[in-house]
């Protein structure tokens, strides 16, 4: 999903149906991963489990599908991509920095989540919370920023629709990664 995530966005940042075209390939095997791993966790559930078990075969239940949504975001990206390339749509330079500074804030708050899954570390929580809310002011932030180069000129209104999805999208991503915190918490 990270390598889907990645690629969606050089597709878009270098203009690369190429990577376009890799985001695709990495998403649809995260579907099919997706579909292995809830099975296998469907079987294990009518399995005897203690409390604790079973309490995280549910967690996984809920991550693999919070996972998987992470990668649905990257292709849209890559979707978002593909109109950039076809469209030949531009960004100014201080649209693309500011694509890259909420990316790399998404990609960050996601890796520590998978990390505080990977090792069921609740100390992680109010970090992932902490980024969430720097990824909420940057998208909130980026889109009145947006709005005045709009207003001045500086951009056109496709690659303003564009640039506006794209926010939508990587705050998404970091949605999912509070829904994997939570889930660590609670389990």
């Amino acid at each position: 999903a990270n390598k889907a995530l990645e690629y969606s966005m050089n597709s878009l940042i270098n203009k690369s149906m190429t990577d376009v075209e890799k985001t695709v390939k990495y998403e649809e095997h995260v579907n099919l991963l997706q579909k292995e791993i809830l099975n296998y966790l469907l079987k294990l559930s009518k399995s005897p489990l203690n409390d604790e078990e079973r309490n995280k075969v549910d967690l996984l239940f809920n991550t693999v599908n919070d996972i998987e949504r992470e990668s649905d975001h990257a292709e849209n990206i890559s979707e978002l991509s593909r109109l950039a390339i076809e469209k030949d749509l531009q960004f100014s330079d201080t649209a693309l920095e500011e694509m890259n500074n909420i990316y790399s804030k998404a990609k960050e708050n996601f890796n520590i989540a998978l990390k505080g899954l990977e090792s069921y570390d609740k100390s992680i929580i109010s970090k992932v919370y902490e980024i969430e809310d720097e990824v909420d002011a940057l998208d909130k932030l980026y889109r009145k920023k947006h709005i005045e180069r709009l207003n001045n000129g500086k951009c056109t209104i496709d690659s303003g629709v564009l640039f506006l999805d794209l926010l939508t999208n990587l705050e998404r991503i970091s949605d999912h990664s509070c829904n994997i915190a939570n889930n660590i918490e609670t389990n």
